[in-house]
């Protein structure tokens, strides 16, 4: 996850899973042994991604395009460029995994009492702050009533819990339960509150003080990452916890996070530059393009470089088009229709990229019907506003069949915050808007919140939904997924089914590379798949003496298939 998703977090990250409303923020104290006979489930068994090989120790360099605004993870100015990795240092209650099963992560164990309508969470009693303090279920209940107070202006987060949870029973140190509102579906619920990534209440204790007092002060973490040093406009700097407790008493920890200290370096130039002096560890190559493209190749056959590519299955992150319906020459569907006919979306994609039918993972709404009209004066230039590097390519091909079909288009680079603004206000033409995760319907709805939302729609049947607020939010997801779609407000984009990177060879990566769900191989955080690489310090001592080809020799492409499934299948 060096450079590339670094800078394509954009703004738009996936909404915390805690609430708001008084109801799913009270808190009850009962006694343990009301506790009734549970099926206590620990998750699925699944062996450690990592290498027996790896090395501890050493560091890691990585790029990122956008300095953070604060270090929070909800309140004010917040999503942003690095919200994604500051939830990454949390560890949540458990991990869903490709086939829809948990792992433990926080909790060490989970029950399910769908008569009761009750979900319980048992926290691992080895877990620890960073600051070597115990987590506690004094913590799940802070972070519950905390992100409910009004000044935390969580509103969007707090009401979807709050469509889940009624209120929290604590029973111990270690064990409690969320009370489900009733005919909420108690193993869908489970799914989604195991995302839960608790606050430290020692940490927030003069909350009055909120948010200026905590915008630079780092929070303890649960992961193994915490952050030490904050070099303002320059890096951020984070080191291993010292005896972190996550391995050994979670085995799917072990061989993983082996690197020492992690830097996440601001740059604005471009990070290939840096990568070639080695003042970058690794960059991720996410077109096929940058794979092959002359200074990447150049540099791996120059250069003590090596590139990787891993066939995966990891849910597509969200990407696409936006039109814009309150500009006057895009105003009908007809005009929009035929700005979609002149882009020629589909024949852009090509071969290497698989289309993206929808907006959520997994849906697959139906192709959008022509227009019954033909368009009425339908534009003939229009800008499109874009911020990651990495679309360029797939950019520049819609530009000129475009221009093949009669609409000149102008590209225009925005920096990620400046693009988050034009979205929020609704101050664009077009807008090819890449997301650094998958949306659910939850942060598909969370997008158009009053309070928060990050996308301008002048559309009011979305509009409703939103101020109805519909209780069943997979509907309201559907529903405003169609319309965007239908109408020719949003055209899917396309993902790519490898993960790519190239990286120093004093960078080493366990065989496979990554796993099934690997969006990035390079990611220092991500509890479910990151942390699998580790440093030979030595190795870089003398690769970095000596950077050019001599002894080393060739180091053809690492191309690893094991995880790849016919095109079309996903």
């Amino acid at each position: 996850m060096p450079a590339h998703l670094f800078s394509c977090a954009l703004l738009l990250m996936l909404p915390l899973l805690i609430s708001h409303t008084s109801h799913a923020a009270d808190i009850l104290y009962k006694d343990i042994a009301a506790l009734s006979d549970l099926n206590w489930q620990s998750g699925a068994s699944i062996p450690s991604p990592g290498s027996a090989d790896a090395l501890n120790g050493g560091s890691f360099t990585a790029a990122i395009h956008s300095f953070p605004p604060n270090l929070r993870r909800i309140g004010g100015q917040t999503p942003h460029s690095f919200t994604s990795q500051l939830n990454k240092l949390q560890l949540p209650l458990a991990a869903v995994t490709q086939d829809g099963q948990l792992i433990a992560m926080l909790a060490s164990r989970w029950a399910a009492d769908s008569e009761n309508r009750r979900l319980y969470f048992e926290i691992n009693p080895l877990a620890r702050w960073s600051d070597g303090r115990a987590v506690t279920t004094r913590d799940i209940a802070f972070s519950m009533q905390f992100i409910a107070a009004p000044h935390t202006h969580a509103e969007w987060q707090a009401r979807q819990l709050n469509n889940l949870v009624k209120q929290t029973e604590i029973y111990s140190n270690q064990i409690f339960a969320f009370v489900l509102r009733k005919d909420t579906d108690a193993e869908s619920a489970l799914l989604t509150l195991a995302g839960l990534r608790p606050f430290a209440r020692h940490a927030y204790e003069n909350i009055n003080d909120w948010p200026e007092r905590f915008d630079w002060r780092p929070e303890p973490v649960t992961g193994p990452y915490m952050i030490t040093q904050i070099n303002a406009g320059e890096s951020v700097v984070l080191q291993k916890v010292s005896d972190w407790w996550g391995h050994p008493a979670q085995p799917y920890f072990s061989n993983r996070f082996s690197v020492s200290r992690i830097i996440l370096r601001y740059t604005a130039s471009d990070e290939l530059e840096l990568f070639s002096r080695g003042e970058i560890s690794a960059i991720d190559l996410p077109a096929a393009t940058l794979w092959n493209s002359p200074a990447v190749t150049r540099l791996a056959d120059e250069m003590k470089i090596r590139r990787y590519r891993l066939y995966n299955q990891a849910p597509a992150t969200t990407n696409g088009l936006l039109i814009n319906g309150r500009i006057a020459q895009l105003a009908s569907p007809e005009n929009r229709a035929a700005v979609a006919d002149a882009l020629n979306l589909p024949a852009a994609t090509g071969e290497e990229r698989e289309r993206l039918k929808g907006i959520v993972a997994g849906h697959q709404p139906a192709e959008p019907p022509k227009p019954a009209t033909a368009a009425d004066h339908p534009p003939a230039q229009l800008v499109l506003s874009y911020s990651d590097v990495a679309d360029e390519d797939l950019l520049l091909q819609l530009r000129q069949q475009a221009a093949t079909n009669g609409l000149q288009i102008r590209l225009r680079k925005l920096p990620p915050g400046v693009l988050a603004d034009k979205l929020a206000l609704g101050e664009y033409e077009l807008i090819w808007l890449s997301l650094a995760q998958p949306l659910n319907p939850d942060s598909l709805l969370s997008l158009f919140s009053r309070t928060q939302g990050a996308l301008y729609i002048a559309d009011p049947g979305i509009k409703d939904w939103i101020l109805n607020q519909v209780e069943d939010p997979h509907r309201a997801a559907r529903l405003i997924e169609e319309e965007l779609i239908n109408n020719y407000l949003f055209l899917p984009g396309y993902r790519f089914p490898y993960a790519q990177a190239a990286a120093w060879q004093w960078l080493h990566l366990p065989e496979p590379p990554g796993t099934r769900q690997s969006r990035s191989l390079f990611d220092p955080f991500d509890p479910l798949t990151g942390g699998l690489f580790w440093v030979n310090r030595r190795e870089r001592a003398e690769i970095m003496a000596q950077p050019v080809r001599g002894q080393y020799g060739e180091a053809p492409p690492v191309i690893d298939t094991g995880f790849q499934v016919p095109k079309g299948d996903l």
